[in-house]
């Protein structure tokens, strides 16, 4: 019977035994509570009617009686009524046959109930009433209800039957699944899991039956895994196992056994295992197995022995063997583990060789081996050491090695050596070589070379020494510091041989330059001049070549020093340009340059020899160009941080190199060309100089050139950021236009791209007969640039179209000429067009066409440097050269400078104290007293005067003595005319600056209200004017400063407090205080006390004007 049919019969039989009960207990109820309510309502009646015939009966009245009996008889449940009269019947209705059958029948007692009443009066009984009532309907109804209770019990019973069916069928479904699922494991079929529904017991046993699965599973797969794994090792092991029974035969073996004894595996499967050994051993082996049999003696069971075993071949070899006792399946069984050993006994022999060839090494070497223990005592004491050392190998061992070789100054550095050693295991002389001194038995020392290596062996800790004699060795080095010294004196020689070239080159030079530049400013004829023009270039190439050796002298003494200043890099491009830029228009070149915006407008660094670098390159490009375009650009990549790596590009359109002369381009004296071509003269340093003065400040260069394409050579060097004042102030108009007509696209590319930087749109056309595209040139622009190369193809008729059609108002039609022609000029004025700018064009230049305010500096630029303060100055010029003095006094005097003339150092001192000269030019070299002896003589007695040196040496030393003797500056010869009166210029003060008391300020021009507008669109109108007021504040304190350092003569200290002030005037848009404390700071920076004070009592006065500006602006 299933579990399910014995679950249904069970509550079937549960269910019937307690709906019997239930239906026995409440018809049992129905039945008595229905009798109770007859016989309660019979009472009721009888004693009802007693009391309402009680009268009746007492008078006898029958009729009111029989009224009253008929009345109670037409219920209908009444079967009789019966009314006693002392004990006699007075009235009757009803069926009085059943009243006696009441009495004597058992079930017809059960058909009716029967009541009485008394009728009592006083205390006295006068009779009674009996009434009788039926209760068959009351039978015939419970009956009827039992039959009813019955049928509802049994259609529960088959409901009950089937639900319990179903809930069976519900229950042992699962319970079904996991006898299938428990049968199908037991019969290896893979698992499916149980399907888990609910959280009941069912479902939780079938979870865990699931987990119990899982679990069976892993252990069987993990197992399974382990017999795999367990296999494949014991079959691709190299130790061998056997499996054999007491008798010896062989009942299992490996791969490995197969392999190592050379039989098959169906071979050793049955045999004796004495087929695996000499027949000695096998006799042994027996004589194992019989004692073990009788005795149970099993020394040789779980411990590992060498014997020896052979092979099917009848070769023998050594195994360490390993015999276990096992027991499977009743069965006892010996394991064997066998190991080859013939690769150990190979390797231990070959152990012992080399340990007999190392022994056999340490006596034959030449370096001393010395061996000893922690206590300091030689364990080992080789042949070599013996010589060194002088004592026999048997007088050294056991001895401690300090008592031996350590000299005594060493003794207690070595015993404090191995006491730090035992404590921490570290030793500073270990595994590294040192040089000391060491005793010999005679008392001698010798230098050695030591090296110390710990070595442990086993529980014991020794020092293998090597120690090799380095007297040789040293003798060597002796030797070469001798000749360092020697070479050392070899190049000092060669410099001052340098210096003294130098001297005597430039000196002569100086005077050749100086006396060709006094002709070319006077009146030559056309051939006179072409003559003094050849013998300029010819002097300023040897000046080249000469400048080229002593740089590299210099870098090659490591006696070049770069200068860490401030200085602009956008500066310094149009400069070079600009000064290259005569060069480039005799072979008909185009220069042009692009500078990055995110080059800072200040860098530190060395900018004179960046300067250099760029001029070489550039004048590299020009001498190898006959055509086309060189162009500069520069650029700062986007990953820079403190310091910037500033990248620059040097390309040409020149005849371009082979990839193998590209190789040897950046050595020294190298010549790419032809060495007999004397188009591409030069000393072939150049790119050498630039290649290491680029290596010094961190950065480097490269060439990529194609032979008739041209050549590009790029460039970066590692500076650092300024902390001055990186805005510039250009005032650009809204949504500014360019039309640039220019031949050479190149060129025009870079000054699209420059324009585009800055939010300018740059139209560019090519040639005149584009102007009439007018799909091409549409709508008006601030600023028409024509090339002079163009100008021949424009009459004055197309230039006022030009201006009519395409110009606004109040902008510019502009000429870019190339240098100062005549002829230029006047096609300028009949075309109409009033302005001209010299290229090659720079970026300042470039925004400066289009700015909305003039720029000083930019206009700087084009104006020839005023000398005019010059006039009437009196210098003391100290020369011992006659040609030098003619030409230094001739240049000066053009000036209308008077100049007195000392021919040595004593004269000029004499000369400078007894009268009184506004400059000094000192001379260095010079006879009987030189030039840093008088000045030092002089500025001791006048330290007011100003001495400038000039000296034909530029070698470091002589310029760091010239300023240690108190000159201010020092002026290279050969002197050039411009350079000289630069100089002079910035030394000598102007009248200007000297007589300024009260400045006549334009009031309008006090602030630069664009700068404040971006200020207040940015910040807010309060926010500005609150920053306004502590701006003001901060200025009175700095003026207050700047004035002590001014009292204090500190030039260094006002030089920062101006700068600071400038930085901030220039953020909160006070320009024309910005610009003069940008002067200032100029004139503090270089040192010169002149015009100063007036100076800063005009910034003071111009401070106040400008607050009073700003109050009014933020009222």
């Amino acid at each position: 019977m299933s579990f399910r049919l014995k679950t249904i019969l069970g509550i079937a039989l549960i269910e019937g035994v307690l709906l019997l009960l239930l239906v026995y207990t409440s018809v049992d109820y129905l039945r008595k509570s229905n009798e109770a309510e007859i016989l309660k309502r019979a009472q009721s009646t009888a004693v009802l009617l007693a009391a309402a015939a009680k009268d009746a009966v007492l008078s006898t009245d029958l009729s009111t009686l029989e009224a009253l009996v008929d009345e109670v008889a037409r219920e209908t449940q009444v079967r009789y009524v019966e009314i006693y009269g002392d004990e006699r019947v007075l009235v009757s209705r009803g069926d009085l046959t059943g009243h006696q059958e009441a009495y004597d029948d058992e079930a017809a007692r059960h058909d009716l109930v029967a009541v009485e009443a008394s009728i009592t009066e006083s205390g006295y009984h006068f009779g009674k009433v009996e009434i009788g009532l039926d209760t068959l309907a009351l039978s015939s109804f419970i009956k009827d209800a039992s039959l009813r209770i019955l049928s509802i019990a049994a259609l529960e019973m088959v409901l009950v039957a089937l639900f319990s069916w179903g809930l069976g069928y519900l229950l042992s479904r699962n319970l079904l699944q996991l006898r299938d699922a428990s049968a199908g494991l037991l019969s290896g079929d893979p698992h499916v899991p149980l399907p888990v529904r609910g959280n009941d017991e069912i479902a939780r046993t079938a979870q865990a039956f699931n987990e119990m699965v899982q679990r069976v599973e892993q252990r069987t797969s993990a197992l399974e895994e382990a017999n795999t794994r367990l296999a494949a090792i014991l079959e691709t092991a190299t130790d061998g196992y056997v499996l054999m029974d007491t008798q010896g035969v062989l009942k299992e073996v490996n791969p490995a056994v197969s392999r190592l004894f050379g039989y098959d595996a169906s071979e050793l499967i049955g045999a004796n295992v004495a087929v695996l050994m000499p027949a000695d051993i096998a006799r042994l082996h027996q004589s194992y197995l019989d004692r073990f049999l009788a005795e149970g003696d099993a020394r040789v069971l779980g411990s590992g022995r060498e014997v020896v075993a052979r092979r099917k071949n009848g070769e023998e070899f050594p195994i360490e063997l390993h015999v276990s006792l096992i027991e499977m399946a009743g069965e006892r069984l010996f394991l064997g583990l066998i190991e080859d050993l013939s690769e150990e006994k190979r390797h231990e022999a070959e152990i012992k060789r080399n340990e007999s060839i190392l022994v056999a090494t340490l006596d034959a070497s030449r370096d001393a081996f010395v061996t000893i223990d922690m206590a300091g005592r030689v364990q080992e004491f080789n042949d070599a050491a013996t010589q060194m050392f002088g004592y026999r190998r048997e007088e050294a061992l056991g001895e401690l090695l300090e008592e031996l070789i350590i000299p005594l100054e060493y003794q207690a550095g070595h015993r404090a050596g191995l006491e730090h050693f035992k404590a921490t295991g570290e030793g500073p002389v270990l595994n590294r070589q040192v040089e000391l001194s060491a005793c010999r038995k005679d008392g001698s020392v010798l230098p050695v070379e030591l090296t110390v290596i710990p070595v442990k062996l086993d529980d014991e800790m020794l020092f293998a020494s090597f120690l090799r004699d380095i007297s040789e060795r040293k003798q060597r080095e002796n030797e070469l510091k001798a000749a360092k010294i020697q070479a050392e004196a070899g190049s000092k020689a060669k410099s001052r041989f340098l210096a003294t070239m130098s001297h005597e080159i430039r000196s002569p030079l100086n005077a050749v330059l100086g006396s060709v530049t006094l002709l070319l400013e006077s009146g030559l004829g056309k051939e006179q001049r072409l003559y003094a023009n050849t013998a300029r270039e010819a002097g300023t190439a040897l000046l080249s070549t000469i400048n080229d050796i002593l740089d590299f002298s210099k870098i090659e003494a490591g006696q070049m020093v770069l200068e860490q200043r401030s200085f602009e890099p956008d500066k310094l491009v149009a400069q070079v340009l600009q000064i290259l830029a005569p060069k480039a228009q005799e072979k008909g070149i185009q220069l042009a340059s692009f500078i990055n915006r995110n080059v800072p407008q200040h860098l530190i660094g060395d900018g004179q020899r960046l300067r250099q670098v760029l001029h070489n390159l550039v004048d590299n490009a020009i001498k190898f160009s006959s055509r086309g375009t060189v162009s500069v650009q520069m650029w700062i990549p986007d990953n820079h941080q403190e310091r910037v790596q500033l990248c620059f590009r040097v390309q040409d359109q020149g005849i371009g190199m082979s990839r193998r002369a590209q190789k040897k381009l950046f050595s020294e004296f190298s010549q790419v060309h032809d060495g007999s071509n004397t188009s591409y003269k030069g000393s072939g340093l150049g790119l050498a100089i630039c290649a290491e003065l680029l290596k010094m400040m961190d950065g480097g260069i490269e060439v990529e050139s194609t032979p008739g394409v041209g050549t590009c050579f790029s460039g970066h060097a590692t500076l650092a950021i300024s902390e001055e004042e990186t805005i510039h102030f250009w005032h650009l108009p809204e949504h500014p236009r360019v039309l640039l007509l220019y031949p050479v696209e190149e060129v025009a590319s870079l000054i699209k791209k420059q324009y585009a930087q800055y939010g300018v749109e740059c139209l560019w056309i090519g040639n005149v007969t584009d102007f009439q595209d007018i799909a091409r040139v549409s709508g008006r622009f601030m600023l028409i640039m024509i090339d002079d190369s163009c100008l021949m193809s424009l009459d004055a008729r197309q230039c006022r179209l030009l201006r009519e059609g395409y110009l606004f108002e109040d902008g510019n039609m502009v000429a870019l000429v190339a240098g100062v022609r005549p002829e230029v000029q006047s096609m300028l004025d009949a075309l109409g067009i009033k302005h001209q700018v010299n290229k090659p064009l720079s970026r300042a230049m470039l925004l400066e066409l289009i700015s909305t305010m003039p720029d000083e500096d930019a206009g700087s630029k084009l104006i020839k440097p005023d000398f005019s303060h010059l006039d009437g100055k009196t210098v003391l010029l100290a020369e011992d050269s006659p040609a030098n003095q003619l030409v230094a006094r001739s240049l000066l005097e053009r000036e209308g400078m008077r100049v007195d003339v000392a021919n040595n150092g004593q004269e000029a001192c004499a000369m400078a104290l007894d009268g009184s000269y506004d400059l000094i030019l000192m001379d260095v070299r010079m006879p009987i007293k030189d030039g840093l002896q008088a000045s030092k003589e002089i500025l001791a007695v006048r330290p007011d005067y100003t001495i400038l040196a000039m000296t034909a040496n530029v070698f470091k030393e002589e310029l760091d003595a010239c300023i240690e003797a108190g000159m201010k500056d020092v002026i290279p010869k050969p002197i050039s005319r411009d350079e000289l009166l630069k100089r002079l210029a910035g030394w000598l003060p102007t009248e200007a600056a000297v007589d300024v008391t009260e400045p006549d300020i334009d009031l309008s021009t006090l602030l630069n209200e664009k700068v404040i507008t971006e200020l207040e669109d940015a910040l807010g109108h309060q926010s500005v004017a609150r920053m306004v007021q502590v701006f003001w504040q901060e200025t009175e304190a700095r003026l207050e400063t700047m004035e002590q350092r001014w009292q204090e003569g500190d030039l260094r200290r006002l030089e920062d407090e101006a700068h600071t002030l400038k930085s901030s005037s220039g953020s909160f848009g006070a320009q024309t205080l910005y610009e003069r404390v940008r002067v200032l700071e100029e004139k503090a920076r270089s040192g010169k006390p002149e015009g100063i004070r007036p100076l800063m009592d005009e910034i003071r006065t111009l401070a106040a004007h400008t607050f009073d500006a700003m109050a009014a602006r933020f009222k």
